[in-house]
C-alpha cells in the first residue's frame, strides 16, 4: 500500500516567467508604492523600522493569536511587543483590549488578515490615526483576486511569496506602502539553479504519495510551529519572474466542496461566522467545541491535510522570547486551542474529501457521546 499524506496548503509552482513582472505588480498593488523583500517577515521588518522612525515610538501591538514571524520581525525593528487579546471566536483583535493598550508609546498596530478571513479594517485605521499611531496590515495569507476590492487603509501593506501562501513562489514578500516614505529594498540574489531545483523539488514532494516523506524526516519542521530569530533573506529575481504566472489560483470550487461538508456538522464555520466567501480563504478554518476535540481531530485528519495551526496565542508557541508580555489573552487562547483547518488546494480529490466528512461526524459522535456521559454522571 503507497503512503499517503496531503499537504495542508499549496498549490504546484507554474515556472512560466514574465518580464514584466515588476509592472504587474505596482499596477495590481497600486495606488501604493512597493518595496520588494526576501521574505514576508523581512517586509514586515521594514514596515516595523519605518513606523519606529518616522514616529519616534518603539512599541507595537500585535495580534494575540498570529504567526510568531510576527515576532521575530518585531524584535528585529528594536520594538517592544505587547500582544492583543481577540473578539470570542472570531480573529479579529477584541477593540476594548486595543483601546485598553493603545497609548502614546505605540508606533503601531499589526493586524492581520489570518486565511484571508480578514479583519475590521476601517475601525482599525481610525483608532491608529486618532492616536498617532500607524495601521501595519499583514496580509501574507491572503492576496486580492482580479476584480476583488484590496481592503487597504493602513499605512503598510506586507504581502509574503513563501511555501504554502496565496501566492507561493518558496520566497520572497513585498511591503506596499503610502506616500514617498519608501523602506529601503532587500539586496537581490541572482541565483537561478538553486531555486530551479527546489521549485522542481517542492512541485514532486507535494504530491500526496510522496509529501509524506518530508512530513515526517526530522529537521524540516513540517507542521510544527515554533519561533525562529529573525533571518534577513536576498530577493531572488527568479522567484519572482513566475510572481505573475502564480497569482490568481483560488480553487474556490474545493473551498465549496469543504464548505458542504462543514454545514452538515456541528463544527464552527469560521468563514461563515466572518461572512467570507469559501473562494477568499487560503485554508478552510473550522473551530472545534474543546481542545479535546479539536486535538483528537488534528490526529485523525492530519494524514488529509488537517492542521491546527499555530496552536495557542504568541506568548506560549515554543521559544518566543521573554520580552513578549504574557498579559491575559482568553480568547485569543481559547482560539487557538480549538482551531483547526482543512485544505482547499488542488491536490483534494473526491476519495479526501469524503474521508474528512467521515473524521469530521466520528468526531461529532465521540463529542456526543463525552457530552452525554459527562451529564448522567452529573445527574
Amino acid at each position: 500500500m503507497i503512503p499517503y499524506r496531503l499537504a495542508p496548503a499549496g498549490e504546484p509552482i507554474r515556472l512560466k516567467a514574465d518580464s514584466l513582472w515588476r509592472e504587474w505588480l505596482v499596477n495590481r498593488c497600486a495606488p501604493f508604492g512597493v518595496g520588494l523583500y526576501g521574505s514576508g517577515t523581512s517586509a514586515l521588518g521594514a514596515a516595523l523600522c519605518m513606523a519606529r522612525r518616522s514616529t519616534g515610538r518603539r512599541r507595537v501591538l500585535l495580534p494575540g493569536y498570529a504567526c510568531p514571524a510576527l515576532v521575530s520581525a518585531a524584535l528585529h525593528a528594536e520594538m517592544e511587543v505587547v500582544p492583543v487579546d481577540f473578539v470570542p471566536e472570531r480573529p479579529w483583535l477584541d477593540l476594548t483590549d486595543l483601546d485598553r493598550c493603545l497609548d502614546e508609546r505605540v508606533a503601531a498596530v499589526v493586524g492581520t488578515d489570518l486565511l484571508g478571513l480578514g479583519e475590521r479594517w476601517p475601525e482599525l485605521a481610525d483608532r491608529c490615526r486618532a492616536n498617532g499611531s500607524l495601521l501595519i496590515q499583514d496580509s501574507a495569507q491572503h492576496f486580492p483576486g482580479p476584480g476583488e476590492p484590496a481592503e487597504w487603509p493602513g499605512d503598510f501593506v506586507v504581502l509574503s511569496f513563501g511555501r504554502g501562501k496565496p501566492v507561493s513562489l518558496l520566497g520572497g514578500g513585498a511591503c506596499l506602502y503610502r506616500g514617498v516614505n519608501a523602506p529601503p529594498e532587500g539586496r537581490y540574489d541572482e541565483a537561478r539553479l538553486r531555486p530551479l531545483l527546489e521549485t522542481v523539488a517542492y512541485n514532486t514532494l507535494i504530491r500526496p504519495w510522496l509529501y509524506w516523506v518530508p512530513a515526517v524526516l526530522p529537521g524540516l519542521g513540517l507542521g510544527e510551529t515554533r519561533y525562529r530569530p529573525f533571518r534577513e533573506r536576498p530577493v531572488n529575481r527568479w522567484r519572482l519572474e513566475r510572481l505573475p504566472a502564480n497569482a490568481d489560483r483560488h480553487p474556490s470550487g474545493t473551498a465549496e466542496a469543504v464548505a458542504g461538508v462543514i454545514s452538515s456538522t456541528a463544527f464552527g464555520d469560521l468563514a461563515m461566522l466572518c461572512d467570507v466567501t469559501p473562494g477568499r480563504l487560503l485554508r478552510y478554518p473550522l473551530l472545534a467545541p474543546t481542545r479535546a476535540v479539536r486535538d483528537h481531530l488534528a490526529g485523525m485528519l492530519g494524514r488529509w491535510g488537517g492542521s491546527a495551526l499555530y496552536g495557542d496565542a504568541l506568548p506560549w508557541i515554543r521559544e518566543v522570547p521573554a520580552a513578549v508580555r504574557r498579559r491575559a489573552l482568553p480568547n485569543a487562547r481559547d482560539f487557538g486551542a480549538r482551531l483547526l483547518t482543512l485544505p482547499i488546494h488542488g491536490g483534494l480529490g473526491t476519495v479526501a474529501l469524503r474521508n474528512i466528512a467521515r473524521c469530521l461526524h466520528t468526531a461529532g459522535e465521540v463529542r456526543d457521546e463525552t457530552h452525554r456521559l459527562e451529564r448522567r454522571e452529573q445527574s
